[in-house]
């Protein structure tokens, strides 16, 4: 695993200056760190090992990714101290977690070397839900400040990478229009302008770590649950916009020569079942034009 000792990110053992622009990416960034940034963006992938992580002493392995939409709960609720630590049985006869005690707790639950939450549903950046010592945190939040995202409580992602695996890049939002750092967004510059691109990444939707070869994207992609006519298409639109983004991003960065991890919640249903009231939909009788039932 190479070193790479100007991309050291959120530490709780070191006095950084924090960077927080209002709702985007918070990092903590040594002050020289910006530079040799924009040179490893420039770098090409072959240059670095392939992914793996270090923990302590022990040798190193594979990643271990876990993805987790976290949006019943959102982060504050599942590291507070004080929350309910299960909720009443669902449908399926099912107890979910509430709370972990603490952030470091959640994380440690988790077993994993990145972790990517989505829905952390939080307004502005909270130190105690960002820091945790051996872990680098990387956050993209909801910009938007209106009735529809609770003032900016809405959406969100958040990605967590143990130090020992800590990316060489990292980029808030799927156009690149946030943050130029990695780069390789030239199709999507060529079919939008910039406050198009500006208005896709809005809502906190996606955070780009680049790990060795490996460029891992942490998405949370829109849902259209509006019952208004106008509203819904309006929404509908905006998830086609978000989408044709993302797709044309992992395109360009796959042809610089990075492999591409898209993960997350990308709110969709191919099926009954893939829905969260798919004990609802189940029991009542498919539409003409619906695929023939799931046997019992």
């Amino acid at each position: 695993e190479p070193d790479y000792p100007n991309t050291e990110f959120v530490s709780q053992k070191r006095a950084w200056r924090e960077r927080r622009p209002r709702g985007g990416m918070q990092v903590a960034v040594r002050e020289s760190a910006r530079d040799s940034l924009r040179e490893m963006a420039a770098a090409k992938p072959s240059e670095a090992s392939q992914p793996c992580c270090h923990r302590g002493s022990e040798p190193s392995h594979p990643l271990r990714v876990v993805s987790w939409n976290i949006g019943l709960r959102g982060l504050a609720t599942l590291a507070s101290s004080t929350a309910a630590s299960f909720d009443a049985p669902d449908v399926h006869g099912i107890s979910r977690r509430q709370s972990f005690g603490s952030l470091a707790a959640l994380l440690a639950a988790l077993d994993a070397d990145i972790v990517c939450f989505q829905e952390v549903k939080l307004r502005e950046m909270e130190r105690h839900l960002a820091l945790v010592d051996g872990w680098d945190s990387y956050f993209s939040l909801c910009r938007a400040r209106e009735p529809r995202t609770s003032g900016g409580r809405y959406a969100g992602v958040a990605t967590f990478c143990r130090t020992g695996c800590r990316p060489r890049l990292a980029a808030e939002g799927v156009t690149g229009v946030l943050d130029s750092s990695i780069g390789h967004r030239a199709s999507l510059v060529a079919e939008s302008s910039e406050e198009e691109l500006r208005q896709i990444d809005s809502e906190g939707r996606c955070v780009i770590t680049v790990h060795a070869d490996l460029a891992l994207l942490n998405v949370y992609a829109p849902a259209n649950t509006a019952s208004d006519p106008e509203e819904s298409e309006r929404r509908r639109a905006f998830k086609a916009s978000f989408l044709r983004a993302l797709e044309l991003r992992c395109r360009d960065l796959a042809a610089a020569g990075l492999r591409v991890l898209l993960i997350g919640d990308m709110n969709i249903s191919p099926s009954r079942l893939d829905s969260a009231r798919e004990a609802e939909l189940l029991q009542a009788p498919p539409p003409p034009s619906a695929s023939p039932s799931l046997p019992p």
